[in-house]
């Protein structure tokens, strides 16, 4: 026998996690229009500590690290295990000061309060995965939204059915594992999620996800690229900030994958091309293409500052060569949390309000 409701505006008592406060404002309270519980939120997100990322190199961060930096966290993380408490304290210290500071060099941290604007990003990221895969262009593992089942590495199960118009068309295939199931999940139209995969390279303590291995097949071969999906505010898209498509930094980042890729599948030696997919986060619908080649002379300087921080972690390097903070006035200390790590001291307080001219060398890759 079902519990009947209660009678809309009778006080009740819920047992729990009330207590004994009665539910319902009585009669005779007006309520204000709203309860500003949106600044709260916003106010909790931008109090809540950063978690740190798994330890090593990051693809998307190795265009903005620093060397330097990288060692004194990771030697930080590493005290972690020390069995003198004074130095455990001293190396979380350290961890919370980089991972709170505003220092756009990695590593650091991801700011709370912008996790609304990645948890977007991903949204875009699996929609456009799931189209690219439904067209045959992704070739990886796919995932059922609704029960996890994973398919062995290939391109997305696709069937062949009717468009609109009444023309065959290959669309995304119903989950054997749960029945078709996955045409019914919350995801709405992905009903197979890309498994981004992870390229590693343990040598380097490197390691991150490209957002897919893209293939088009072409007259006799199928062309391999890394694929890429960046979501950007519209100014950023339409170029309003002085930078075209596709940004240095994102070629950057995207070719250590290419590099990557080559080492982890021997079967992509031929690999050479990354493909973007820019999205206009203030019109999702908009999006551009680009086709660019990797470049490996950035990789070739990314890897020296890896190379760096190995050899000076092994014993076969004093120090950090190249350093991007020649001196403690130079633009990337000045709001570096562990500068004094580096020089001893902090960079004059006066220093933006100076004529100080800076040279092409002090700039931060």
């Amino acid at each position: 026998m079902s519990t009947p409701l209660p009678i809309a505006g009778a006080p009740v008592v819920a047992p729990g996690a009330f207590g004994a406060l009665p539910i319902g404002a009585p009669a005779d309270v007006r309520l204000p229009t709203s309860f500003k519980v949106n600044a709260e939120i916003q106010a909790h997100a931008r109090s809540v500590r950063v978690a740190p990322r798994s330890r090593g190199f990051h693809p998307s961060e190795l265009p903005r690290t620093c060397g330097q930096k990288f060692l004194i966290y990771d030697q930080a993380i590493e005290n972690f295990a020390s069995p003198d408490p004074a130095v455990i304290a001293k190396a979380m210290a350290t961890v919370r000061l980089i991972l709170d500071s505003e220092h756009d060099v990695s590593p650091g941290g991801r700011p709370a309060h912008l996790e609304p604007d990645f948890e977007e990003g991903s949204a875009i990221h699996r929609y456009q995965q799931f189209r690219y895969g439904e067209r045959g262009y992704l070739w990886g593992r796919w995932q059922c939204p609704n029960c996890s089942a994973t398919t062995p590495p290939g391109f997305m199960p696709r069937i062949e059915t009717l468009d609109k118009q009444g023309k065959a068309i290959m669309v995304a295939a119903p989950c054997p594992a749960c029945a078709g199931r996955n045409f019914l999940h919350a995801h709405g139209q992905v009903r197979w999620v890309y498994v981004e995969p992870f390229l590693g390279l343990a040598e380097w303590t490197l390691g991150g996800h490209t957002d897919g291995l893209w293939f088009r097949k072409q007259d006799g071969y199928y062309l391999p690229a890394i694929f890429e999906v960046k979501s950007i505010n519209e100014n950023g898209y339409m170029g309003k900030y002085g930078e075209p498509l596709p940004k240095k930094e994102h070629v950057a980042q995207a070719s250590q994958y290419v590099f990557s890729a080559r080492q982890h599948f021997p079967w992509l030696a031929s690999l050479r091309h990354i493909y973007f997919v820019y999205v206009n986060k203030n019109a999702p619908r908009e999006s551009k293409e680009f086709l660019v080649e990797a470049d490996m002379n950035v990789v070739a300087q990314l890897q020296q500052v890896m190379a760096s921080v190995l050899a000076v972690r092994q014993g076969r390097q004093p120090a950090i060569n190249p350093r991007i903070c020649p001196s403690v006035d130079s633009v990337g200390a000045t709001k570096c949390p562990v500068v004094e790590h580096c020089f001893g001291r902090k960079p004059p307080a006066n220093l933006f309000d100076s004529k100080h001219i800076f040279t092409p060398e002090e700039l931060p890759l």
